[in-house]
């Protein structure tokens, strides 16, 4: 008898925690970050603007921040490096990344732009109208 009560107790409590545990799921932002993507013209280069617009903040390391991108247009890919961040040890709400890219792109024409964080996988896969 005293077995049957003490299962039951587990049972009871183990649903109780699962319960617990889906709930904070549904409650609980989805992790990840969030970006916006600004491309422009300048100096004959496409410059990519990054900022984070929420989600967790990333700590990096200035030596190699952890970012990696592409431009997609016209059956092309072009990787996207030297980035440069408006804090070099962090990615925060808020904060600005850039870098530029040489490619013969007018002003007007649309480009796919897809972005990567280490630890994140793709942040940003989407098409920006470049200024």
């Amino acid at each position: 008898m005293e077995a049957w009560r003490t299962l039951k107790v587990i049972l009871c409590s183990l649903a109780v925690l699962t319960a617990l545990v889906v709930l904070l799921g549904f409650l609980s932002p989805g992790g990840g970050v969030e970006v916006d993507v600004e491309a422009r013209r300048a100096n004959g280069k496409i410059v990519l603007l990054v900022r984070h617009a929420g989600g967790e903040r990333l700590s990096l390391d200035p030596a190699d921040p952890g970012v990696r991108g592409c431009i997609i247009f016209g059956g092309q890919r072009v990787e996207i490096s030297d980035w440069v961040f408006e804090r070099p040890w962090c990615f925060a709400e808020g904060d600005l990344a850039w870098a530029g890219v040489d490619v013969g792109v007018p002003a007007g024409e649309s480009v796919r732009v897809q972005i990567w964080f280490r630890g994140m996988g793709k942040v940003f896969d989407g098409t920006v109208t470049v200024r």
